[in-house]
């Protein structure tokens, strides 16, 4: 859902500024952000703490701002799938162990894209980073990953998001129900299921 806030809104804001390129891109990040929201909620029962995200106004200030974000942000996800990858067999949720597979997949490809709209090596790496310290160059170098079920929140929350509160930088709320009435639906984006 805060992957879905920060890209649409951020499209909205920055669109006049960016090549058709990055709008695609960003609104194809935003809809299978979107997706990946909807499959948690509607068949894994998940449900969100809040829908009131507060995003802070640096992420939009500028398109390299939005993107050192979307790196950031993207590791994040990928080390939450990637717990999951773990936790999930032994809370017997085998059968969401594709979905975890997925999700980390498309927030890699999310990530190197972002790395490449920074000018960075898109593939920078042979193996996701899982339990170790971020030795990229560039955004989120020397970040750890996180170690409880907290973690991702915590991450998130020291990057001035907040969730359902202000965060500690300026910005504002945005209502996931109505952000998410302007998030792009691209028809480029296929494979809506992970097999």
């Amino acid at each position: 859902m805060l992957t879905t806030v920060v890209t649409t809104t951020a499209l909205q804001k920055l669109g006049s500024r960016l090549p058709q390129a990055a709008i695609d891109t960003i609104g194809a990040a935003s809809r299978q952000e979107l997706d990946h929201y909807d499959i948690l909620t509607r068949q894994f029962g998940g449900r969100a703490a809040t829908l009131q995200i507060w995003v802070p106004d640096a992420v939009s200030a500028s398109p390299t701002a939005l993107f050192t974000t979307f790196v950031v942000a993207e590791q994040i996800c990928i080390d939450l799938y990637l717990a999951a990858t773990t936790i999930w067999p032994r809370a017997s949720r085998r059968s969401s162990l594709a979905w975890a597979r997925s999700w980390s997949a498309t927030s890699a490809v999310h990530r190197a894209l972002a790395r490449q709209a920074l000018g960075l090596q898109p593939n920078d790496r042979a193996f996701m980073k899982h339990d170790q310290i971020d030795q990229s160059n560039g955004p989120g170098n020397g970040t750890v990953s996180f170690a409880t079920p907290e973690g991702p929140i915590e991450s998130f929350q020291a990057a001035g998001i907040g969730f359902g509160t202000m965060g500690a930088t300026p910005g504002a709320f945005y209502d996931f129900d109505i952000v998410r009435q302007r998030t792009p639906n691209p028809s480029l984006v296929n494979t809506l299921k992970p097999r």
